[in-house]
């Protein structure tokens, strides 16, 4: 996989951030409701399914279609925006996302009531990648020894995942054991 390390600025105002990154990606990041973000990565020929039915309550959208990606940051409402060297800040009165255009990465937090807490971020090297051939894309976050995982779904086990390594497919695993290893 290849790292998105550099991002160059497309856009920037109070309804979100547009970058190009490496091998002629793009990302958006938009506050597209209060206190809820959206990252969305595109890339170079386009999105394959270019619906989404990951929607939030009052965006419009059809059940069957789902609604269209780029329409839902288009539709995001003002948020403040600052720039300063090499950084842009969006926030709303809940959540706020700093971005670093190199490396390129996001770091989120949320306004507890009296100031602003971590909430995540990603990997300080690199947190985006792909793959050329297949198109996959990877995506890296820092996460601090005491972060709980829970749920993933169909993956059996203890209810806290932290500190194991899953890869999420659509393919069965055969064989595999429920307590240790990733079905």
């Amino acid at each position: 996989m290849k790292p998105f390390r550099r991002a160059v600025l497309d856009r920037a105002d109070a309804h979100g951030v547009s970058v190009t990154l490496d091998a002629g990606w793009r990302s958006r990041v938009a506050l597209v409701a209060p206190g809820i973000g959206r990252v969305l990565l595109l890339p170079p020929g386009g999105l394959r399914e270019p619906h989404t039915w990951a929607v939030i309550d009052g965006q419009a959208r059809d059940p069957w279609q789902g609604a269209e990606r780029a329409r839902l940051f288009s539709a995001a409402p003002a948020a403040t925006l600052t720039q300063q060297a090499g950084q842009i800040t969006l926030a709303d009165a809940q959540l706020r996302v700093h971005i670093t255009l190199a490396p390129f990465g996001l770091r989120w937090e949320q306004w507890s009531g009296s100031e602003w807490q971590f909430c995540c971020a990603d990997r300080p090297t690199y947190g985006y990648a792909s793959a050329a051939r297949s198109g996959l894309t990877g995506h890296w976050q820092q996460r601090d020894e005491h972060d709980q995982y829970y749920g993933l779904g169909d993956k059996t086990g203890p209810l806290d995942k932290a500190g194991r390594r899953f890869r999420t497919r659509q393919l069965d695993a055969l064989g595999y054991n429920g307590e240790s290893s990733d079905p």
